[in-house]
């Protein structure tokens, strides 16, 4: 039979059949996870005793619920020795307000920084075991993911409720201690990108991570700055600004190995800003960040000139309403300014792409307290995730300052261009309102709002700039047409809204259009669509790029080349290398279509421009089979 811990501890010694009442009154004989977890802390609580006598004296006065238990071990922590009491808060400290898990490394490292040192002092590093042994059952070491936690997700909300109470300071104590280890001798000298490849300058920064292990998380030290830490930090904060530039390099190149990007370290926000300056100013830095209060000293102080439109932009993005506001009104910055060489131009596209980029959402989600019932994890942001109601707010803020709604800059066109694709509904009415024009010839891939929508498949947004009197016909973008771009993305429903308010089927697909053909070529992959197209009235001859059957042919797609067949399309159609229909798919080796055209009239002896008739692309290609079918149906040797 397994022995629980208490029953190994000192404390226990010499007794040899403890009282089974004792288990009945610590709960170790009900069931359940949360049971569980209250038997653990009790037996936690339990081992500090050191007679039987007051073995049963606590078990009498036990709490039953998970707070009170909680409260019980904050209570043996803090009646500790002073020693053991400042390692076990620091400790939680770090563990519970954290925005990642940490490693253990990362945690003995964080431990061991002491106030304005100019190094890490290795005789100041613990062993993980005298850090779990002062916590009182609360952190555990999850082995399986080689991190530090909580000891489950109940512990992580009652910390979060206790923190203004108990650790008031723990944001300010993990920026000093983040900011201070980044500021070390050691890492004066960061290998410089241009000195290296990408490989070897990515190899050098896991060499120093490995020697290092919190360097990885000093990526998060003006996270925990925001707020308070900005007053109490202001001159390690400022001291930390021009050095940005290099730890961003630096923990970028330690997110790639030599097959590219490693997903296991991808940079958090606003390190990863799609439109990031090199370098940033300590202004653009704060606005990034959030940090009000140091964005302002750099106002008062006269900020260097160059950026504040990139900082503008980049507090928009991020939904920081308060920078916002304090950029335009006290930094006097033109909301109308704009940008030619980035992502968004203006601070309006900025506002109303509301922090996402072309591969994920702002949000990153982070595991904090590992566990909920063993596996569930309990999530918050790096930077917490921002309402929609924020950006509206801030778009609402600058169309009050007089941003022109119709202003075009950068890559992506207009700001209604960003919101249609972006399917923000709530922002796209609200532009519309304030004079947003819906037919604008647009910059940026899709060439107008319509587009913007159709393309990313917001049926709803669709239809709003439909309803409001949005031409599907529009032209413009690579696409060349909102219908084209739903094909290819093979948008069905959007396809079938389009051409029932008027789409042209046979629309231009603009230089996507010139590579691939027709909308009908396009959509072949997507049976449903062609079908729809065809019933609609597509040309099914369209040779710019071959016809519809040859591509069909030529990919191999039988029941697309039967339906078009069906339909009317000539199975002797001339447009492409290879001539016909039949030439395309005698050299792509697919029987069945091969048999399907000439059972409905092709032309086995007709010449094409590259190899010739069907029989001798076949035959260069070694397709046996067609080779004897072509024969068979009469093919001149």
């Amino acid at each position: 039979m397994s022995r629980c811990r208490c029953q190994n501890h000192p404390a226990y010694r010499g007794i040899s059949t403890p009282d089974p009442s004792w288990r009945k009154r610590s709960g170790v004989q009900s069931s359940g996870m949360w049971t569980f977890l209250l038997a653990k802390l009790h037996i936690e609580s339990l081992a500090t005793k050191s007679t039987v006598k007051a073995v049963r004296t606590a078990l009498q006065n036990l709490p039953t619920d998970l707070n009170h238990t909680y409260d019980d071990a904050m209570g043996r922590i803090n009646s500790q020795n002073d020693d053991d009491k400042q390692l076990a808060r620091l400790t939680l400290t770090w563990v519970a307000y954290a925005k990642r898990l940490l490693t253990v490394a990362e945690l003995c490292e964080a431990l061991a920084i002491e106030p304005s040192a100019a190094s890490l002092d290795i005789d100041n590093m613990l062993d993980i075991d005298i850090v779990l042994s002062v916590c009182s059952g609360l952190i555990i070491v999850d082995a399986a993911m080689s991190v530090v936690r909580l000891v489950h997700y109940t512990t992580q909300h009652y910390f979060d409720r206790i923190q203004p109470t108990e650790f008031p300071d723990a944001q300010l104590d993990i920026t000093a201690a983040s900011l201070t280890y980044l500021s070390f001798d050691t890492f004066h000298a960061l290998p410089d990108p241009a000195q290296y490849s990408l490989y070897d300058h990515s190899t050098r920064a896991k060499q120093l991570l490995a020697r290092h292990p919190f360097v990885a998380y000093g990526e998060y030290c003006l996270v925990h700055a925001v707020g308070r830490p900005e007053a109490d930090l202001r001159d390690l904060i400022l001291a930390f600004l021009p050095r940005a530039q290099v730890w961003k390099q630096f923990w970028d190149s330690a997110a790639y190995t030599h097959s590219g990007r490693d997903e296991g370290r991808r940079l958090i926000p606003p390190w990863n800003y799609p439109d990031w300056p090199s370098p940033p100013s300590p202004l653009w830095i704060s606005a990034a960040f959030n940090l009000v209060d140091i964005a302002r000293t750099l106002l008062v102080r006269g900020a260097a000139p160059g950026d504040e439109v990139r900082a503008l932009c980049a507090a928009c993005f991020y939904g920081h309403l308060t920078m916002v506001r304090l950029l335009i009104e006290e930094g006097g910055i033109d909301v109308n300014a704009t940008l030619d060489d980035g992502r968004y131009g203006t601070a309006l596209q900025a506002a109303v792409s509301m922090g996402r980029t072309s591969e994920t959402p702002f949000s990153l989600d982070i595991d904090r307290a590992g566990v909920v019932e063993v596996t569930v994890a309990h999530g918050r942001s790096a930077l917490q995730g921002v309402s929609p109601s924020a950006h509206e707010d801030i778009v609402r803020l600058l169309l009050e300052k007089g941003a022109d709604v119709n202003l075009r800059a950068g890559r992506l066109g207009s700001a209604l261009q960003v919101a249609a694709y972006w399917d923000h509904q709530t922002l796209v009415q609200l532009l519309i309102d304030h004079g947003a024009d819906v037919n604008c010839r647009d910059r940026g891939p899709f060439g107008n709002a319509l587009q913007a929508a159709a393309y990313d498949g917001h049926e709803a947004v669709v239809r709003l700039l439909i309803d409001i009197g949005a031409d599907v016909n529009l032209e413009g973008g690579e696409y060349g047409s909102a219908l084209y771009a739903a094909v290819v993305q093979g948008h069905e429903e959007i396809v079938r809204l389009l051409i029932n308010n008027g789409a042209d089927v046979n629309a231009q697909g603009g230089n996507f259009g010139r590579e691939y053909g027709s909308a009908l070529q396009v959509s072949l992959w997507r049976e449903n669509i062609a079908r729809l197209l065809i019933e609609k009235g597509a040309d099914l001859g369209y040779t710019l790029v071959g016809s519809p059957l040859q591509a069909a042919a030529a990919w191999g797609l039988y029941d697309v080349a039967r339906l078009l067949i069906e339909h009317g399309a000539d199975v002797n159609v001339q447009g492409s290398p290879f001539a016909t229909p039949l030439q395309e798919a005698s050299w792509g080796d697919h029987v069945d279509i091969v048999r399907l055209l000439i059972d409905n009239g092709a032309k086995v002896n007709a010449e094409g421009t590259m190899y010739g008739s069907a029989l001798q692309a076949a035959n260069r290609r070694g397709h046996e089979k067609i080779v004897a079918l072509l024969l068979e149906k009469g093919a001149s040797v």
